[in-house]
């Protein structure tokens, strides 16, 4: 009775998270579902464990934990594309100008070609033609600068091509220092968990070696100068600057 009555609040959450998938079209219909039928295969699975209730419960776990933080997740998700083909949108931009098409074809032309979850992000710059365009139709914050400078341009009477690839080669120097950033982060982390190995093993070793359970004002103040050793070393590479 258990295991049945947390199978169908388990469909219920399952059914939530397809249902926001399609609603922020990252899926479509059919597939929400086949998606859906498919999710139900591990859960009559399930039966044929010993503990099924608890294999479950983490099944349902992973879903509904994704529901929680969805919106979080789909947000990361959308500015990860956006950061992938904003580039591409401005190379798209230039080829279509460039073959004769008007600014706003050649923005029609250049979105058409989007994938979807492309069209939805970019779904703004459709109306930067249109006399009653506001900030508020901007969905997601991270693309505000982009299209309002885009839409600058586009309007523009003049050098509207020399405009857009001074715009994406400044986009690109951008990415080019962040991805440097990234890096030098990513190596202060590793180094970061390397020294923290190291310290655990050290302190085990000492811990049972050394009698240091005799010292907790020791290790107590060993470990806030490790903590605030990492905390330094952190703050010191975000502080990082790029001479451009």
């Amino acid at each position: 009775m258990i295991f049945f009555l947390l199978s169908v609040f388990g469909l219920a959450v399952i059914n939530q998270f397809l249902f926001r998938l399609h609603k922020v079209e990252i899926i479509s219909r059919q597939k929400t579902h086949v998606l859906f039928w498919i999710s139900i295969i591990p859960i009559l699975f399930f039966l044929f464990f010993k503990d099924p209730i608890i294999i479950l419960s983490v099944y349902i776990g992973i879903f509904l934990l994704g529901l929680i933080l969805f919106f979080i997740l789909f947000e990361k998700i959308m500015q990860s594309v956006f950061e992938k083909s904003k580039i591409q949108l401005l190379d798209s931009l230039i080829l279509q100008i460039r073959i004769g098409h008007s600014p706003q074809k050649a923005l029609a032309e250049a979105l058409y070609c989007s994938s979807n979850l492309e069209k939805k992000i970019f779904d703004p710059i459709k109306y930067v033609f249109t006399s009653n365009f506001s900030d508020e139709q901007i969905q997601f914050q991270f693309t505000k600068h982009y299209i309002l400078e885009l839409r600058t341009i586009l309007l523009s009477s003049s050098r509207v091509v020399d405009q857009i690839q001074s715009f994406r080669d400044g986009l690109k120097i951008q990415f080019q220092f962040r991805h440097k950033t990234k890096q030098v982060t990513q190596q202060i982390k590793a180094q970061a968990i390397v020294a923290l190995m190291i310290y655990v093993l050290i302190f085990f070793i000492s811990y049972s070696n050394l009698g240091l359970h005799e010292y907790p004002r020791l290790m107590m103040v060993s470990a806030l100068m490790f903590m605030a050793g990492l905390i330094l070393v952190f703050k010191l590479g975000g502080s990082i600057k790029w001479k451009i």
